[in-house]
């Protein structure tokens, strides 16, 4: 989760700043005296700042295993809208105030959550009523609009400049670890120190919340502009950026439990259960670095070459090479082929790469039943994002640097492009119709209107915002060029028709087919185990009988496994409802191991064993993921595992964990041992499958962090967040000389 309330540095933000402390949004925020923890009845107070605090680890703790919290009479309340979230504009402190004091006895669920919803409503009250309408005073809908995309691309530039200049300093040194440059963080304009990534998040994820007030200003509006637009920006994304954060915290409060607590006069905010919260970022990091491993080895091929790299085989044949302007000075894409030695080209092949190996391989060719016409896919659809986004990034470059002062460069920060153009662009580029080129453009271009998508999803797999009033569309920088293609194509899957739970096509089957293979495969690779069988369609239901997935047999070990295919969580809800789901999941196969077990004939008849080894299995139940969010998890006896882990304990002995490249001398390996022969194998299976190390080189290097965010009345207020540390551990490959240095001494 990031935390900001401005992202980075903007010519006139130092002035938009001192009028917000001076006199804007702050000032009327700290009007609204008075503290949420007073506010619910005076015998609170202790309780809030002092019990609540002190709750016992021993006790409370325990039942947080998998974020179990405690059902509170508050939720069901807001479930039955007898109660209003504080995020919503109809919230009623008084309400929930009356709610609190009608419980008898209530429980240290029901303080926290009370605790939280008046704090956060408050704020949040407080910010519209004073902050939020001055941010779309003066302009009418068609200049707010380019405005909102002007400052966004400036923002994503100039976090990218800073970026640029990090990556120089660190490139500086002997050495360039990949993984801690994933660690490294920069300053904002508040001096907030946060990694890029949850800086770039923040940016993207904050946009709806203006862009949903923007929408609602008419496209006739008088226009009464203020002399700075920029500063006017600067200010109106900071407002709601602090509404973006308020409406996560609250989430997070109600979802996930986090707390606030009183810490010598600091409001802290806190998660209940810090090892879960711990866990959430090393799932997020690792999965991180599985899907940017092909642009990892792009980059060390670079490094080992000195730069000399042939061209690639592009991923698509025509795109954007380059702008021209015609004597009239309007900016014209040019088309032509693509030559495959560009750094953007050699990028497509490894998104295409990446989107090949993981699981959305077995989708990108599945016609998607929801779009226009019911029949684009997903490898259809990323052509035509990577030429697009071969034009935001000519037209980013076209820039200059990320700097602005005048309504001019609003403009062409703005990035704006003729639907005619971009249906051009297609149909030159992929040789379809002009109606299919549509259907892209159609397909890429947000809808204000669903506010249910837009907050939910943001503008992450729909960059293009429309310009009604013009018919034009602005290019948004951030979410083009710099998100994962795994959550682009999952966003366009679901939103296509391709899920499990709301579509019209699923996909557990064909995610189930795709594990039983790859394990089948891997084992038959694999000459440590010897001693293996599978069962190439799972167990099928028959009759009283249980279906079972997966069936891997090594020895005397039998793997029952339960496969689920999930998209992986990013917000509160989310990640509440996948906790959820991997509790049913286990539960599943705690129900299939126990059938397995009193059926022991049946397993000998499907692995081809007789019955007296069918009677000395061991059998052990687990989940396969299709990702990592979960890996180490265990519930019901049931450990949690994704399929790129299972896949390197049952296909070797041993794996990667890191890689050297270096100049004129090549690839170097650490390696870690999982075991040396089969009798290991089946002795460390059970440890192997409940302690993943993949995991450990990043819970080794867990800390935490306190991010400071303003409050209505000044009141210090700090948000406690897990980091993975930038210092790497020892690592012999890294830390060895370079080969020249080795070289010299002998």
């Amino acid at each position: 989760m990031a935390i900001a309330q401005h992202i980075c540095h903007t010519p006139g933000a130092d002035k938009s700043q001192k009028a917000v402390s001076a006199g804007g949004p702050a000032q009327a925020i700290r009007a609204f005296d008075g503290s949420a923890y007073a506010a619910i009845s005076s015998n609170w107070w202790l309780t809030a700042h002092g019990a609540v605090a002190q709750i016992s680890s021993a006790g409370y703790l325990d039942m947080m295993q998998w974020n179990d919290l405690p059902e509170s009479e508050l939720t069901r309340q807001l479930n039955a809208q007898v109660l209003t979230h504080p995020t919503n504009a109809a919230f009623d402190e008084a309400k929930w105030r009356s709610a609190v004091a009608a419980f008898a006895a209530p429980t240290e669920r029901d303080l926290q959550l009370g605790v939280a919803a008046i704090h956060f409503g408050r704020e949040l009250m407080s910010l519209r009523v004073s902050a939020i309408p001055p941010t779309v005073q003066g302009f009418n809908r068609h200049r707010l609009i380019r405005l909102l995309a002007a400052f966004a691309n400036q923002q994503y530039l100039t976090l990218q400049q800073k970026v640029r200049k990090a990556l120089k300093v660190q490139k500086s040194r002997r050495f360039f670890d990949m993984e801690r440059a994933q660690q490294l963080v920069v300053e904002g304009a508040n001096g907030q120190e946060m990694p890029p990534d949850d800086l770039l998040t923040y940016l993207v994820d904050s946009l709806p919340h203006w862009l949903f007030h923007v929408w609602q200003v008419a496209d006739d509006a008088s226009s009464d502009e203020p002399e700075s637009a920029i500063s006017f920006a600067a200010h109106a994304f900071r407002v709601f950026s602090i509404e973006h954060s308020l409406r996560h915290l609250w989430l997070e409060a109600l979802w996930l439990g986090t707390r606030l607590r009183n810490d010598g006069g600091t409001l802290v905010d806190e998660p209940w259960d810090r090892d879960l919260a711990g866990r959430w970022l090393a799932w997020d990091q690792r999965d991180l670095q599985n899907m940017t491993a092909e642009f990892h080895i792009d980059a060390g091929a670079h490094i080992m070459t000195g730069g000399k790299l042939p061209p690639v085989v592009p991923a698509i044949e025509r795109t954007v090479i380059r702008i021209s302007r015609p004597p009239s000075g309007r900016r014209v894409f040019v088309t032509g082929r693509a030559s495959g030695a560009i750094a953007q080209q050699r990028s497509h092949v490894s998104e295409r790469d990446v989107l090949d190996r993981v699981y959305t391989g077995l989708f990108m060719d599945e016609a998607l039943p929801k779009s226009p016409g019911g029949n684009l896919t997903c490898r259809e659809l990323c052509r035509a994002w990577w030429i697009l986004k071969d034009m935001a990034q000519l037209a980013a470059d076209d820039l200059g640097p990320a700097w602005w002062e005048n309504d001019r460069d609003v403009e062409r920060f703005s990035l704006t492009v003729a639907r005619d153009d971009l249906i051009r662009i297609f149909t030159e580029c992929l040789n379809v119709t002009e109606e299919r080129a549509q259907s892209f453009v159609d397909w890429f271009t947000c809808n204000p209107d669903d506010t249910r998508r837009i907050f939910a999803k943001s503008v992450w797999a729909e960059p293009l915002l429309p310009n009604p009033s013009t018919g034009n569309l602005h290019i948004l920088l951030a979410p083009l060029l710099s998100a994962s293609p795994v959550k682009r194509v999952e966003a366009w899957m679901e939103r296509g028709g391709i899920s499990d739970s709301h579509g019209v096509k699923g996909r557990g089957k064909a995610f189930e087919r795709h594990v039983r293979k790859v394990v089948s495969d891997v084992l038959a690779d694999n000459e440590l185990l010897t001693d293996v069988s599978t069962a190439e369609h799972g167990l099928k239901r028959r009759g009283e009988s249980e279906e079972i997935d997966l069936l891997v047999r090594v020895g005397n070990i039998l793997l029952v496994g339960e496969v689920k295919c999930f998209v992986a969580p990013s917000e509160p809800t989310e990640k509440r409802n996948h906790l959820n789901n991997l509790d049913n999941a286990t539960a599943q196969a705690e129900v299939k191991r126990a059938w397995a077990d009193t059926n022991r004939e049946a397993l000998a008849e499907t692995l081809n064993v007789d019955a007296a080894q069918a009677e000395r299995l061991q059998i052990i139940p687990i989940v396969v993921l299709n990702h990592g969010f979960g890996m180490g998890l265990e519930r019901y006896g049931v450990p949690v595992v994704d399929l790129h882990y299972l896949r390197l304990l049952l296909g070797s002995g041993c794996y990667q964990s890191g890689t050297r490249f270096e100049r004129d001398v090549g690839m170097a390996y650490d390696t870690v041992t999982l075991y040396r022969s089969q009798a290991e194998f089946e002795a460390n299976i059970e440890v192997l499958l409940r302690d993943p190390p993949p995991l450990k080189r990043f819970s080794e290097r867990l800390l935490w962090r306190r991010i400071p965010f303003m409050t209505s009345n000044g009141r210090p207020f700090m948000i406690e967040l897990p980091a993975i540390s930038e210092e790497a551990p020892p690592s012999a490959i890294r830390d060895m000389p370079a080969f020249k240095q080795r070289k010299n001494r002998s």
